[in-house]
């Protein structure tokens, strides 16, 4: 299963932060000083976790996450905001991962 295989849970952190958090993953969550910045970390953090469980042969819980109410309608684009920077994400981890390989 893959971080798009999974509901995710954003909301604010008073007083200031958010909190982005994959509810069916034990420990899966980010907190930062921005949205965008707590998803992008969040799926780092997925990444972390489902290496662990790959290491250890185990699969990953499965997303029984239900969502009950959605009262935050602020910003709809929110799931274009979070696509655009998982893809950013991505890119760079490749971008490291070759700049490591040529040490």
């Amino acid at each position: 299963m893959g971080f798009d295989d999974y509901k995710v849970v954003l909301y604010r952190n008073q007083p200031d932060g958010w909190v982005a958090e994959i509810p069916a993953i034990p420990g899966c969550y980010a907190l930062m000083s921005t949205r965008e910045e707590a998803l992008v970390e969040l799926e780092g953090i997925f990444q972390l976790i489902s290496e662990e469980y790959r290491d250890r042969n185990e699969c990953l819980p499965v997303d029984t996450t239900e969502i009950v109410n959605q009262p935050f309608d602020q910003n709809q684009n929110i799931d274009i905001q979070h696509e655009r920077l998982r893809r950013e994400a991505l890119a760079n981890a490749e971008r490291d991962s070759a700049m490591t390989a040529e040490w």
